[in-house]
Formats: C-alpha cells, structure tokens, sequence
C-alpha cells in the first residue's frame, strides 16, 4: 500500500483514461477462536463481493501432500 501512496501515477493506465486505477487485489484475514464462524463469515463475504475465498488449511494440507 505504501507503494501506491508514494507513486500512484504508476497504478493509473493510460489505455482506460487516466481516472481508471489498476489498485491491488484486496486481500482479507479473519482471526478467531475454533468455533467462531470464521469461514461461515469467510465465505458469505466472498460470495457477497464476489471475491475467491481460501481456506489457510486446506492450502496448507495441499501444500504439504505435494511434498511428500
């Protein structure tokens, strides 16, 4: 986010007019107890937004049968 704050020009693309951003992609942690609606709220969010919801541990177990 600093970045875009100290040069912000460099987010603006010339081919959609000059008021079109190119902003970064939002990004979203929820933190919690076991229990307490994490991905129920997780996923109601990305299907409100329309945005990807990933589940940290089922990337992780992803991640780890990859490796073995």
């Amino acid at each position: 986010m600093s970045k875009f704050i100290d040069h912000p020009e460099e987010y603006v693309s010339e081919e959609n007019g000059p008021t079109f951003l190119k902003l970064p992609p939002l990004r979203m942690a929820i933190l919690g107890p076991t229990g307490s609606g994490k991905t129920l709220h997780g996923r109601q969010i990305a299907n409100q937004f329309d945005l990807i919801h990933v589940s940290f541990r089922q990337l992780l177990q992803d991640v780890m049968m990859r490796s073995m």
